[in-house]
C-alpha cells in the first residue's frame, strides 16, 4: 500500500493506492499544520504504508513537515516527485515541452499523465485553485506548454486588496446567488464574483476553440473546478484527484 498527496498552496490531497486501485481522495487545509498534527490527522489513520510519494508546489517550509511528520509515523523519507522531460503511461510517451523540464509544476505534468492515460487523443487539461493552469497535450503525446493565470478566487482577493471603493462596496453588499445562467451582476459583490469566474471560462473556451474543439478532451481538476464547470459553455470532464491518478503512475 502507498499513500500519495498532492500539496497544493491550500490543501492537502490524499490517497491510498493498493491492488484494487486508489481510495478516495480526502483533503485538509495545511497552513496551520506542524509535523505532529500531519501525523496525527493525515498518517495515523492510513496505518502501514510501504512508501510515500509526494507531489508538492507549496515550498520547502510544507515539504519539511510532511518529511518529518512521515519519518516520525513510518521511520523512511518520502519521494517528492518532479517533473521529467518525459514518461511512459498506459504505454505511451507523454512529453514535456519545458526547456528546462524540472521547472514545469509537478501538479500540471502528473495531471497531464493522468489526462493522457484515461485514453489517446489530444487534452486541454485545466487546473482550478488558487493559481489556474492550462495546458494542451497533443494527440500524439507532445505536452504543447501552457498558460498560468490566477484563479478566480484570487482574481477576486486580489482587486479587493488593491482597491479602495470596490472593496468598500462589496462589503455592504448582500453575498449574491447567482443563476448559472446569469451574464451580468446587479450587486458590486456579484459583479466581482461572477466577473471573475467569467473571465476564467472564457480564457479556457479560447484555448479550447484554439486547439481543434471537435478533436480536443477537455478535462477539468482542482478545488474550485466543479464551480466553474458550471459556467463552461463547452463539454468537460471534471476529475478531481487527477493530480493524484498521475502519481499512481509514478515509481
Amino acid at each position: 500500500m502507498r499513500l500519495l498527496l498532492d500539496i497544493g498552496n491550500t490543501r492537502i490531497k490524499w490517497a491510498l493506492q493498493g491492488d484494487a486501485g486508489l481510495t478516495g481522495q480526502q483533503a485538509i487545509v495545511h497552513a496551520d499544520l506542524d509535523a505532529a498534527q500531519l501525523s496525527a490527522r493525515v498518517f495515523a489513520p492510513c496505518g502501514r504504508v510501504s512508501a510515500v510519494l509526494v507531489a508538492n508546489v507549496a515550498g520547502e517550509q510544507i515539504a519539511g513537515r510532511v518529511r518529518q511528520a512521515v519519518r516520525d509515523c513510518w521511520q523512511f523519507d518520502p519521494v517528492f516527485v518532479t517533473a521529467s522531460a518525459q514518461a511512459s503511461v498506459q504505454g505511451r510517451i507523454v512529453r514535456n515541452a519545458y526547456l528546462l523540464p524540472q521547472q514545469l509544476g509537478v501538479d500540471r505534468w502528473l495531471a497531464m499523465l493522468a489526462a493522457y492515460a484515461l485514453s489517446p487523443g489530444k487534452k486541454l487539461v485545466v487546473s482550478v485553485g488558487t493559481a489556474m493552469t492550462l495546458d494542451a497535450v497533443d494527440e500524439h503525446g507532445q505536452h504543447l506548454g501552457g498558460l498560468i493565470v490566477p484563479g478566480p478566487d484570487l482574481m477576486t482577493h486580489s482587486l479587493l486588496r488593491e482597491t479602495s471603493d470596490i472593496a468598500e462596496r462589496v462589503e455592504q453588499s448582500a453575498v449574491p446567488e447567482l443563476p448559472i445562467a446569469a451574464y451580468f451582476a446587479n450587486t458590486t459583490r456579484a459583479c466581482v464574483q461572477l466577473g471573475s469566474f467569467r473571465a476564467a471560462c472564457s480564457l479556457i473556451e479560447s484555448v479550447y476553440q484554439h486547439l481543434n474543439p471537435g478533436r480536443t478532451q477537455l478535462v477539468l481538476t482542482g478545488g474550485a473546478a466543479a464551480v466553474l464547470q458550471e459556467r463552461l459553455t463547452v463539454e468537460s470532464q471534471f476529475i478531481p484527484d487527477l493530480v493524484l491518478q498521475g502519481l499512481s503512475h509514478c515509481g
